[in-house]
């Protein structure tokens, strides 16, 4: 797997989406699921998969992802996973597309167990960034600042900070 973003979060690594290979298969493929590797177990837990449930955002690479809004000790705890642009792959049809999508996994451990659900975003507020592939991000207060990435043969030099509104939870750039 590459091209896929990860965070730390209550003792395990969230990963999610990317390219590689899937179970089963020799083709190399756009990924749409999200795991959970647990430090202490040395296990893999599948959170979400594209394939089978239409409640989360198309398989995607070159996306980036921040965790913020952290709550909580040690293995009960809650927190956001945002997740912004990529090359996006829809499941009806085959070519992929650069996007600016916000996506928030709303992530929560009780007793060591994480389970996740997915939350589209909808920005207000302002100018968007353009749809990018290979940009970076780091968290920043409740949301995230992303800086460059690229669009076919273009390489940006800007930062957004994608702020959540606490109110609508939607984000500002």
């Amino acid at each position: 797997r590459y091209g896929h973003c990860a965070v730390s979060f209550a003792d395990h690594m969230i990963t999610y989406g990317g390219r590689g290979f899937e179970q089963g298969s020799n083709a190399l493929s756009t990924l749409g699921d999200a795991w959970a590797f647990s430090y202490a177990d040395d296990l893999w837990t599948r959170l979400y998969d594209a394939k089978n449930t239409k409640d989360g955002p198309n398989p995607r690479s070159g996306h980036v992802c921040a965790l913020v809004n952290d709550v909580g000790q040690g293995a009960d705890r809650t927190a956001h996973m945002l997740v912004f642009g990529g090359m996006a792959k829809s499941r009806a049809t085959d070519p992929a597309s650069l996007v600016n999508e916000v996506w928030r996994l709303n992530l929560r451990s009780a007793g060591g167990v994480i389970s996740a659900t997915w939350l589209r975003l909808q920005p207000s507020g302002g100018a968007l960034p353009v749809p990018r592939f290979d940009h970076t991000a780091v968290p920043y207060e409740n949301g995230m600042l992303i800086y460059g990435g690229c669009e076919s043969s273009t390489a940006f030099l800007d930062v957004w900070l994608l702020a959540p509104d606490p109110v609508c939870g939607g984000p500002t750039p």
